[in-house]
């Protein structure tokens, strides 16, 4: 990636293209209005010159030639008025062929005329000011006359700023106008690409379905496509080491119910004295093991069943406490443990079988390391908007400091005081995870103990 591009990329496809944007359409503008101010004020000029040359033809109109002199046949009342004008001070002079002055300013400076030409515009200063004005010449009977008509500029410079004024409004209101069309235009455009940002963003990231192409901008769906393939090779590989895992632990399931048939014979016969001891041990790590290799088939099972939200279905979360803790009752009877439940109707979009296996890992776990004559109690409900499964009990507890990591896989607490795997509360974990939820770890409601609750989103009706 060139540095130019890695720019580009980190400023955003947005931002860049409004600042690519922009700098031209304000260059744009200077250069619109430097030549319409130009072509107007050129205008203006023109119309003001105009008037300064009719003003110099009603002079020559008024022009008298004879052989002797030239007279100006105009009243000092008429050369009033040529002189009056609300915003500009109005000069001018005539000459006679000779450069002596007949009427009008003295001293009022003009401009040479040579050859054919009729009139010659010309400016200067004069008593301070500047001029714009325009040396008429008139030729008559053989005679000549020089006419100086000449203005200040005030009205010239009142017309430039006004013009100014009603050109930049409406041009910074147009490309004010193009830029907000610019802007939505940008964003209806990227539109797509932020629909696509939070797809991707929203999924888990076991879901590793295709992407939809169907409102994908053409410019985009290489990337897409190569996402997609990418997607394709990742559920390859993951439904390899699902299948794996599946037939490892299927494999090995077989031998070992095999291997604890045998041992139930051999304890229904009566053991050498001195095996006793040596068959009870190999009995409980062949529990252990079975126990081990279901909760991987199981843990491979929730996995797999990450991206299918299609074979969830609505399920009460009062009825899954009701059907399970009956199932456990023999269990807790046998150590007294006082084992019930709180089941309040609420129902949820979920994988059944999941949710049941969920919930009876935490009854067992909870079973496992409660103490003889203890409590546990398995609830169901709706809390701020959201269902949970709970089971709490009076038990040793979980440390603090370890409850994020007893959700991690083959991890035993300290204080651990049975055998385990390690994987109870991490397939919980996946399992809530799959279903969009959370679980955590409470303080119990009195006493001391554990409570793990599991929180859902409640299914809409």
């Amino acid at each position: 990636m060139t540095p130019k591009t890695e720019s580009w990329a980190k400023s955003g496809i947005q931002r860049s293209l409004l600042t690519w944007l922009i700098g031209p359409l304000f260059l744009v503008l200077i250069l619109s209005l430097a030549s319409d101010y130009h072509i107007a004020h050129s205008r203006a000029d023109e119309a003001f010159d105009l008037a300064i040359a009719d003003a110099a033809q009603d002079i020559a109109s008024h022009l008298r030639f004879n052989e002797a002199s030239l007279l100006l046949d105009l009243s000092p009342q008429a050369q009033e008025v040529l002189r009056s004008d609300r915003y500009d001070a109005i000069y001018f002079a005539v000459y006679d062929a000779r450069g002596r002055l007949i009427a009008g300013s003295p001293d009022l400076p003009g401009a040479d005329i040579h050859g054919t030409q009729a009139s010659v515009f010309f400016d200067a200063r004069y008593l301070g000011k500047t001029i714009r004005g325009i040396n008429y010449r008139v030729v008559k009977s053989g005679a000549s006359a020089d006419i100086l008509v000449a203005e200040t500029i005030h009205k010239r410079e009142m017309d430039s700023q006004e013009t100014m004024l009603a050109m930049v409004a409406p041009n910074l209101l147009l490309i004010f106008i193009t830029l907000l069309l610019i802007y939505f235009g940008i964003r209806i455009s990227l539109k797509p690409l932020d629909d696509l940002r939070r797809e991707i963003e929203h999924r888990s990231p076991n879901d590793l379905g295709n992407l939809q192409t169907d409102y994908v901008p053409e410019e985009v769906l290489p990337l897409v496509a190569s996402l997609n393939r990418l997607f394709g090779l990742l559920r390859e590989s993951s439904e390899n080491q699902r299948r794996f895992l599946a037939d490892a632990a299927h494999q090995l399931r077989t031998p070992l119910t095999g291997l604890q048939t045998h041992l139930d014979l051999l304890g229904m016969s009566e053991p050498p004295p001195g095996n006793r001891e040596t068959l009870r041990h190999i009995d409980e790590a062949t529990g252990r093991i079975t126990h081990l290799v279901n909760q991987l088939l199981l843990l491979a099972r929730a996995d797999h069943t990450a991206s299918f939200g299609h074979i969830r279905r609505p399920t009460d979360l009062g009825r899954v406490v009701e059907s399970l803790v009956s199932g456990f009752l023999d269990r807790a009877i046998a150590r007294d443990i006082d084992l019930g439940f709180e089941a309040e109707p609420v129902e949820i979009f979920a994988v059944s079988w999941l949710l049941r296996e969920a919930l009876s890992n935490l009854i067992d776990n909870a079973l496992n390391y409660t103490q003889d004559g203890g409590r546990i109690t398995v609830r169901s409900g709706r809390e701020l908007g959201l269902a949970y499964l709970e089971v709490e009990d009076n038990g040793p507890g979980i440390p603090f400091e370890e409850r994020e990591r007893v959700f991690e896989r083959f991890y035993r607490p300290a204080n651990a005081v049975r055998e385990g795997s390690g994987l109870g509360l991490a397939i919980v974990r996946e399992i809530v995870r799959v279903h969009g939820g959370q679980v955590e770890i409470l303080d119990p409601v009195e006493g001391s103990g554990t409570r793990l609750r599991m929180r859902f989103k409640v299914s809409q009706a």
